[in-house]
């Protein structure tokens, strides 16, 4: 314990003196002195390879010449969540249970998050903080008594005093508990992982090599493993248990509304002081009466149903809990004065504040703190002031909740001056998708979020007390995702005017890889091996495929007389064989399965392959071109967890992708539309040999068989000399000098 926080100590001091130094890591076989794996998600090998032949990234450049560089295999689908979950563990999405970012709720035609989940959980500190105030109230009117007695009653003896101060005091306690019970939550949301296996550095952990892992996917909660300092990142939610909800105040509407893919729009006025609040966590005692009602509501009668039924949108309507604040425009000074989290202070359009801790008031006993950050887009000719997702504070973290191991890591590195988002996905990726934040603020926040956990590991590779480090940068992917159209000029978002000012952002994003990958080699120090590994790589998305329309087109689900357009729940269910939920996943409306299965176990097989033989086929209707590389069914999967993937998943070629509208099982008209969306870069359903990784190393292996990402765990344990964990999927990555 004193040597954990001696290590602590020293990320926290490292944090206010960066410096670079230390020699070019050798390439002899493991096992290693030490090992620094940097994860990147979504570096794509061609770009890489490109602009190092252009001499664009030197470090990357030294890797290639020195040690490896070669594509690495994906999952299938190459969805992050399942691609990061079987890096972690070396298994396939089979017994992971994680196969992309949305799955099917069991029992239903509906789909839910993988990521961000949460049940009900007992919460002891609500019965502690009870018998607290209780025990306190009751303490409190005992010595008032007593002390009453004592002027009252001076013949008395203490004894007699206090005994008859006891009674009421005890009443008091009684009658504060049970009044606290009412401000007390009994439980509170927990978070769940679903993840099978754990990741390889915990077998490092408990063979005695001490382990930071930084911005660690797939996470939370964490495992608490002697020897492991991790701090938890993509898939960590924010406060209101979403994967970012963010809220953007605009006098350019007129009421308040949610956007397409998860912010809301509060409107404001365009001059003077504006005060708003910012949307927070669900009220706790409510969300528990909620949940109470909806449990029952199926066994009460009618009149009893209607009143619950009542009460339920009552509480709908006011569940949410806000914290106010307020500023001053000041349109000619082009800013604003803004009052919130304690104090005021101005910002200049283009600016952000500082994280600001934020006060969800709920009653006298029970707040939850978050923190966010604002920045101010305009002020002429209206008025937008753009809130970051509220999101942990790692200082005041709500009860059951943890984003590092050991739990108080997160607070002591920001007492120690690190700044850091908590929540998984910080990079405005969906406030640009729906255009309320323009290019170059979204670069603002993929910059912020790079520089963070930047900090964080330069702290930690001036350390000399672990022998693995894992530190995980997201910032390549969000920026592909929504800047791809720069450099695409067959985008149906394609810019000229845009693609000459940011038409080298996705670069940008690959310098600064290049930059952490230099200052690893040269602080590492002699004897240390070093992985460079994305989980995926990228192509254009130009075009979405309906994959509903395609179904009813080709008579395997069958909808309700009715208007087009809607969704599932336009489905007759009697006559569907299968449907599209999630991204690029069908499933066949199975007998025995599905609420309203109608496809014998029998016909299973059958069914799947007239599904696959046609979608194989199918080109877009204007180009002639193929749209899908390949449909794969179940049997490239193996494990307990089979059964919970899709009965199919879609292989799209380059340039195509399952569409928006299937996501939630919507049916539109036709099967082909051009994707008009600002997110122009994808991987997700696109076919996994057309967006494998990379794999760069300053040691030498022979990649000649290839190399896949489940490959990378028990490669990793090899550096280190332990043998793979049971189970394991992967492979050790052979050395060169191993050759026959």
């Amino acid at each position: 314990m004193r040597a954990a926080r001696r290590g602590r100590s020293v990320i926290l001091a490292a944090l206010a003196a960066l410096h670079l130094g230390g020699a070019v890591a050798g390439e002899e076989p493991p096992p290693a002195r030490r090992v620094v794996v940097l994860a990147f998600d979504g570096v794509d090998p061609e770009l890489a390879r490109r602009w190092i032949d252009e001499g664009k990234l030197p470090n990357l450049a030294a890797l290639a010449r020195q040690g490896t560089f070669a594509p690495l295999a994906t999952t299938n689908p190459a969805q992050s969540p399942t691609s990061w979950a079987t890096f972690l563990t070396g298994t396939n999405p089979g017994k992971t249970r994680i196969f992309g970012f949305l799955r099917r709720r069991p029992g239903t035609y509906e789909v839910e998050p993988t990521l961000g989940r949460t049940e009900p959980s007992p919460w002891a500190g609500g019965r502690r903080a009870r018998l607290a105030v209780a025990a306190g109230a009751g303490a409190l009117l005992f010595l008032v008594q007593f002390a009453a007695l004592s002027l009252a009653r001076r013949r008395w003896r203490p004894r007699a005093r206090a005994l008859a101060a006891l009674p009421l005091s005890v009443a008091a306690a009684g009658l504060v508990s049970y009044a606290a019970l009412a401000w007390l939550p009994e439980t509170v949301p927990a978070p769940v992982n679903l993840r099978e296996g754990e990741p390889f550095w915990n077998d490092a952990a408990r063979a005695g090599f001490p382990v930071v892992a930084l911005g660690a996917p797939l996470c939370y909660p964490p495992d608490e493993v002697a020897g492991c300092e991790l701090l938890c990142g993509f898939g960590v939610p924010d406060l209101k248990g979403t994967m970012g909800y963010w809220t953007l105040y605009t006098s350019a509407v007129y009421r308040e509304r949610e956007s397409d893919s998860g912010g809301l729009l509060v409107p404001i006025a365009r001059e003077g002081r504006v005060e708003s609040a910012i949307p927070g966590p669900d009220h706790l005692l409510l969300a528990e009466e909620r949940d109470r009602l909806r449990a029952r509501l199926a066994d009460l009668g009618e009149e009893e149903a209607a009143r619950a039924r009542e009460r339920l949108a009552a509480i709908e309507r006011s569940i949410e809990v806000r914290a106010p604040f307020d500023f001053q425009i000041d349109r000619a000074g082009g800013a604003i004065d803004l009052a919130a989290g304690g104090r005021t202070r101005r910002l200049a359009v283009g600016e952000w504040s500082e994280w600001i801790s934020i006060e969800f008031r709920m009653n006298a006993l029970l707040s939850l703190h978050g923190m966010a950050r604002f920045y101010l887009a305009r002020v002429v000719p209206e008025v937008e002031l753009y809130l970051t997702p509220v999101q942990f504070h790692p200082r005041e973290l709500p009860p059951r909740v943890r984003i590092s191991s050991p739990s108080s890591l997160a607070g002591e590195l920001w007492e120690g001056g690190a700044r850091y988002p908590t929540v998984g996905w910080p990079t405005a990726t969906n406030a640009l998708k729906d255009e309320r934040l323009d290019e170059r603020a979204f670069l603002l926040t993929a910059r912020q979020e790079f520089e963070s956990q930047r900090e964080l590991t330069l702290a930690a590779l001036s350390r000399d007390d672990w022998r693995l480090l894992v530190s995980f940068f997201y910032t390549p992917d969000r920026v592909s995702h929504m800047m791809w159209r720069f450099q695409d000029p067959l985008s149906p978002r394609y810019d000229a005017a845009l693609a000459a000012e940011f038409g080298d952002a996705i670069l940008d994003s690959y310098r600064w890889m290049d930059e952490i990958v230099g200052a690893a080699i040269r602080r590492a120090g002699e004897g240390t091996a070093i992985l460079v590994v994305s989980d995926h790589g990228f192509r254009p998305f130009r075009k979405g495929v309906h994959l509903n329309a395609w179904l009813r087109d080709a008579g395997f689900l069958a909808l309700a007389e009715g208007p087009p357009g809607g969704g599932l729940e336009r489905a007759d269910w009697t006559r569907t064989r299968a449907y599209s939920i999630g991204l690029g996943e069908i499933f066949v409306n199975l007998a025995g399965r599905e609420p309203r299965g109608t496809v014998e176990p029998a016909d299973y097989d059958r069914v799947c392959r007239e599904i696959v033989r046609g979608l194989e086929g199918l080109r877009d209707p204007g180009t002639g071109e193929p749209a899908v590389v390949r449909v794969y069914d179940r049997s490239i999967y193996h494990g307990d967890h089979v059964g919970e993937a899709a009965d199919l998943v879609v292989g799209f070629a380059s340039g195509y992708r399952v569409s928006w509208e299937t996501t939630l099982g919507g049916i539109p008209e036709g099967i082909v539309s051009e994707n008009r969306s600002k997110w122009s870069g994808e991987h997700v359903s696109v076919d996994p040999s057309l967006v494998p990784g990379v794999f760069l190393s300053t040691l030498a292996f022979d990649v000649r068989g290839g190399v896949a990402v489940q490959d990378i765990a028990p490669t990793i344990l090899a550096l280190l000399g332990l043998p793979p964990r049971e189970g394991m999927d992967g492979r050790r990555v052979p050395m060169e000098n191993e050759r026959p």
